[in-house]
């Protein structure tokens, strides 16, 4: 079911209101509510949801806390391709807000739909970047699109990890952005199963194993000392999944520079 990130999720909810001003839940394959226009319910249990996700039909609720966390309201499943992606809670009178649900039923549809079509046109730059973004937030809400970056990348996802944060201060005189890509580039090629990503405005994101940065640290070193202009920070090791807080400690490292 992991399909729409939780910020899709609440542009999808807050989008709804928008238009028919009843609040508006997206609730997960577990019955807990991932994005809500009413904030108070994000990470709540809603019971209502969680039956519709076991019998994939409709449910409308008529009384509030008749089910556990459930107001009086419509509840929408959302299929894709066959496959049961989410639900679509709206609080309300059934009868006034049933047309409502039923739209941000489509919409979420739609989004999944125009999701796909944008995956598969991506080029391979693109592809890299959208995984090393995903692991440095820890946002991995689709794990079979990461699964299948990873491959593609040839990224082992068994061994430690660490972030390695570059920053390029352009007002430098000797560098610019591009200038710093090649240099960068050709950095990487020279380790083993490495990625790397541009990050607007001024950075670079690589992800490397803990075994080549241990190899290859001193050819980190010298690329740093000899590159007016970039500054480095490598951060903790740590496993593919948890490289959001060894971008923390690279961005610790690189602020403690200044």
């Amino acid at each position: 079911m992991n399909i729409i990130s939780k910020k899709t999720a609440q542009q999808i909810v807050d989008s709804v209101k928008d238009v028919c001003g009843y609040n508006i839940n997206f609730i997960n394959e577990n019955g807990m509510i991932l994005a809500s226009t009413d904030a108070s319910r994000i990470g709540t249990y809603h019971e209502g949801g969680k039956q519709v996700i076991k019998t994939g039909t409709p449910l409308e609720v008529y009384e509030d806390n008749s089910l556990s966390g459930t107001q009086k309201g419509v509840n929408i499943p959302v299929s894709h391709n066959g496959v049961l992606t989410a639900v679509i809670g709206i609080s309300g009178e059934p009868d006034q807000v049933r047309t409502y649900a039923y739209l941000a039923e489509r919409i979420t549809r739609l989004l999944i739909r125009e999701q796909e079509v944008n995956a598969a046109s991506r080029t391979l730059t693109e592809k890299k970047a959208y995984l090393i973004q995903t692991l440095v937030d820890g946002n991995l809400e689709n794990p079979d699109y990461i699964h299948d970056l990873l491959k593609e990348s040839h990224i082992n996802t068994k061994t430690s990890k660490r972030v390695i944060l570059i920053r390029v201060y352009s007002h430098d005189e000797h560098l610019n952005i591009s200038m710093a890509e090649a240099k960068i580039h050709r950095f990487f090629n020279q380790i083993p199963d490495s990625v790397f990503c541009f990050q607007f405005p001024n950075e670079f994101i690589g992800i490397i194993d803990d075994a080549s940065f241990e190899t290859h640290r001193n050819k980190l070193e010298t690329f740093a000392s000899s590159n007016q202009g970039i500054t480095l920070g490598v951060g903790r090791p740590d496993t593919l999944y948890q490289l959001d807080a060894s971008l923390n400690t690279a961005q610790i490292a690189i602020e403690s520079l200044k």
